[in-house]
């Protein structure tokens, strides 16, 4: 069975969502936490807000996409939220700093921003699943 967009429903996409999903999570982690990468890229600064937004867009997205059913939606919202909030803490642990809670609100803004926009394009959102 198609939807709309031609492309198949629930059963379309299982198993290469999920595993993009995962990676994708497990990029955005290591990335957060690495202090090798963080300081031989410019990560903080006139990048650092739009590197947050866009990642946390990506990855609101990613999740809803790989929610087969509407009730794990709500999993699948709270689980990016989860993580900015997992990352932000295991950076206070690494780097010794205080909680980052503006880094963590523009993550949260973003996975908000990302359901929306998820929810809203025809091809992603309600209709497609």
């Amino acid at each position: 069975m198609k939807d709309g967009c031609g492309s198949p429903t629930p059963t379309g996409r299982s198993r290469l969502g999920t595993a993009i999903a995962v990676l994708w999570y497990a990029c955005v982690a290591v990335g957060s936490v690495s202090p090798r990468w963080k300081r031989h890229l410019p990560t903080h600064g006139v990048v650092h807000f739009p590197l947050h937004f866009s990642a946390y867009v990506l990855t609101a997205m990613l999740t809803l996409g790989v929610a087969r059913y509407r009730r794990w939606r709500v999993a699948a919202f709270v689980a990016p939220i989860m993580v900015g909030l997992a990352t932000e803490s295991l950076q206070v642990y690494v780097y010794k700093i205080s909680f980052e809670w503006q880094d963590f609100a523009t993550d949260i803004f973003a996975v908000l921003i990302g359901s929306v926009l998820f929810l809203a394009l025809p091809c992603l959102g309600p209709k497609s699943l």
